[in-house]
């Protein structure tokens, strides 16, 4: 079989991308006002005002131009703070909603597992399902959530559980992510400072979120048959009263709409079509 994308994870991929390239928009526009500014003869005393007269937010802004670089330095963090936060609830999301995707695909008895802490939840229902994942891909998550809350709650000092994740396991998960074809340029999790951050740090936590959702929908869509998750499609079009008519156009269009949401061909057969009216 074919590995597959669950429409869960294409719909928080598509959210990252939108944040990815929101974060390069910022940098970008931010590296032409340093151009601008390092182009001026004098500044002092000069506000944004005087050399931007005519964009209608300098007035907003109004500053002193030798101000500005203090102005940017903060902007910056406030950004990446936010995109921090936000890639790192969209994991969260998508680990709550791949778990409901599975139990409505393939329901069975562990999925009333229940654990305060996202990731100790998706490990039991993982092992349950028997599964495997990689005990790296979980703490790493753990590590993403601990300091997201730590952005979040604008903690000056470390909690004990980032504390420990960062003394006990930065090692084992450096070496785990240095040998994963994923770009996180110089980051470490052996740093202790976590409020504030690089761009190429950045760039690294919003990496390890994409991959760590890629890792668990691999363990998660693996071994699920496809005539389960073809079902339980034609379910939700049948919920949705579309027209579901045996014959062969929609069975046609039954396909298409599958490889289009899961990126493989199925090839569901026309006995399995009926055999879904019938059950």
């Amino acid at each position: 079989m074919s590995s597959i994308k669950s429409p869960v994870l294409r719909k928080y991929e598509k959210k990252l991308i939108e944040v990815n390239d929101q974060l390069c928009y910022f940098l970008f526009s931010d590296a032409e006002l340093e151009l601008n500014i390092t182009k001026l003869k004098k500044t002092e005393n000069l506000f944004t005002t005087d050399i931007f007269c005519e964009n209608k937010f300098s007035s907003r802004l109004h500053v002193k131009i030798d101000d500005i670089p203090l102005h940017r330095k903060k902007a910056f963090n406030t950004l990446v703070g936010i995109i921090h936060i936000a890639s790192v609830e969209y994991l969260l999301n998508y680990i709550e909603e791949i778990e409901s995707y599975h139990s409505l695909v393939y329901p069975n008895a562990f999925d009333s597992i229940s654990n305060e802490k996202p990731e100790e939840q998706l490990l039991q229902k993982i092992q349950s399902w028997s599964k495997n994942i990689e005990m790296e891909i979980i703490k790493t998550i753990k590590y993403l959530r601990l300091r997201r809350n730590h952005v979040t709650h604008l903690s000056e000092d470390l909690n004990d559980a980032l504390k420990s994740i960062i003394k006990n396991e930065s090692n084992q998960l450096n070496k785990f992510w240095k040998n994963m074809p994923t770009q996180l340029y110089d980051f470490c999790f052996k740093n202790q400072e976590c409020s504030t951050f690089t761009v190429n740090e950045i760039f690294a936590l919003v990496n390890l979120v994409r991959v760590c959702m890629r890792k668990v929908d691999e363990v998660i869509t693996f071994g699920i048959e496809y005539n389960k998750i073809a079902k339980y499609e034609f379910n939700l079009l049948k919920s949705e009263k579309l027209n579901l008519n045996n014959n062969s156009k929609n069975l046609r269009k039954f396909n298409t709409l599958l490889k289009n949401k899961y990126g493989v061909k199925f090839n569901i057969k026309e006995d399995e079509y009926l055999s879904f009216f019938n059950n």
